[in-house]
C-alpha cells in the first residue's frame, strides 16, 4: 500500500510515499507514532500488533519547496493489512492523503524503475535497500506465519525448547 501524496505538501508533494508515515509527537515512542498515524492519514484505529514488524531505525534528509528541510532518524515498520481493514481504508485528505494504492510489489517496482519521479525518496529507498525489500516482499509474511504456529504449539503445550528459542523476544 502506497499513498499518493498531496501537491500542497511542503516535502515531496505530488508522489507515491510510504503508506503510513510521520513524525513523534513529544513523548511519544516510535509504536505510539505508528499507531496515531494509521489512524490518523488511512483510518485504521485498531492494529493487530502480531502483524506489524520492526525492520530498523535510518536517516534520511529531504529537502522541499519554502525552504523546508525534513532531517530525520526514522524507524520502518512492516504492517500485514488485513482484508476487513483494506475494505475500511480512508485516506485523510485533510492530512495530505489523496489516496491509497495497493498492487503487487513487482508493479511497483516496475512503476518505480519507469517513473522514479513519481516516488518519494523514502519509497525508493525501501526498494533499493536488500534488507528492507525483503521485509515488504517476504519476511514478514513468514514471520507472522511461524508466530501463529508456534503460538498454537504453545497454547496445546506442544512447544519445545528449540521453539522457543525461534521466539521474538519482542
Amino acid at each position: 500500500l502506497l499513498q499518493w501524496r498531496d501537491s500542497k505538501k511542503d516535502i515531496e508533494p505530488s508522489c507515491y510515499g510510504e503508506g503510513v508515515g510521520g513524525h513523534i509527537s513529544l513523548g511519544e515512542n516510535y509504536l505510539a507514532t505508528v499507531i496515531r498515524e494509521f489512524k490518523e492519514e488511512i483510518g485504521l484505529s485498531s492494529l493487530g500488533l502480531e502483524r506489524l514488524f520492526r525492520i530498523g531505525r535510518f536517516k534520511d534528509e529531504v529537502f522541499g519547496t519554502n525552504h523546508a528541510i525534513n532531517r530525520s532518524h526514522f524507524e520502518v515498520f512492516v504492517y500485514i493489512i488485513s482484508e476487513e481493514e483494506l475494505r475500511v481504508l480512508a485516506p485523510n485528505k485533510s492530512d495530505g492523503v489523496e489516496e491509497c494504492r495497493i498492487l503487487p510489489l513487482a508493479e511497483w517496482q516496475r512503476i518505480l524503475n519507469s517513473e522514479p519521479q513519481k516516488f518519494a525518496r523514502s519509497v525508493k529507498m525501501a526498494f533499493d535497500n536488500p534488507e528492507i525489500f525483503k521485509w515488504i516482499d517476504t519476511e514478514a509474511i513468514r514471520r507472522y506465519r511461524l508466530s501463529q504456529e508456534l503460538s498454537k504449539k504453545a497454547l496445546n503445550g506442544e512447544l519445545t525448547e528449540a521453539e522457543i528459542d525461534l521466539l521474538d523476544a519482542k
